[in-house]
């Protein structure tokens, strides 16, 4: 039942989220955060998996591709929106250009927000089997590099969606 629930779930909270962006920003910026986060994260999630670092519930590479791509964008938007919105106020998403300070204030901010978030998730998703690390970690069976490789992943997404979305036009 898991196996079919969490892919539901993760593919409503991407449809929201990126409603959300389309209202704020138009379909440009959809399709660029799409792209960009998703050729991010499905080869480095995949080279995680074939590594042998950890395995998903799914033995399916478009299941696993389809569910981190959707896992992603349901963690990383909602802590870059939140960012922005401390960073900026609520004027940020009307703007044609952000400083680049604010830029890469923005992207490290959404790295230490996805990372509080995953201390909590990754625990919970292993409890449920979800996936499973090929050693167990320090933080409830949750290696602490996979925590390093959160903060990178979701400032670096953030980080070249904000550079090219929000370039001078």
């Amino acid at each position: 039942m898991i196996k079919l629930i969490i892919p539901i779930l993760t593919t409503l909270a991407s449809i929201v989220y990126l409603h959300h962006l389309y209202r704020l920003r138009g379909l440009n910026d959809v399709k660029l955060f799409v792209a960009i986060s998703t050729s991010i994260v499905v080869p480095l999630e995949s080279l995680g998996v074939y590594s042998g670092r950890y395995k998903y519930i799914w033995h399916n590479y478009l299941i696993n591709s389809y569910f981190v791509a959707t896992g992603w964008i349901m963690n990383i938007y909602p802590m870059m929106h939140i960012s922005l919105f401390i960073l900026i106020g609520k004027r940020y998403f009307k703007a044609n250009d952000i400083s680049r300070g604010k830029k890469l204030q923005a992207s490290i901010l959404t790295g230490i927000f996805a990372v509080l978030y995953d201390l909590f998730l990754d625990p919970v998703a292993v409890s449920l089997g979800i996936w499973v690390w090929s050693v167990e970690g320090q933080w409830f069976g949750v290696p602490i590099r996979n925590f390093v490789g959160w903060f990178f992943i979701a400032s670096t997404v953030t980080l070249i969606y904000l550079l090219l979305a929000y370039a001078k036009k």
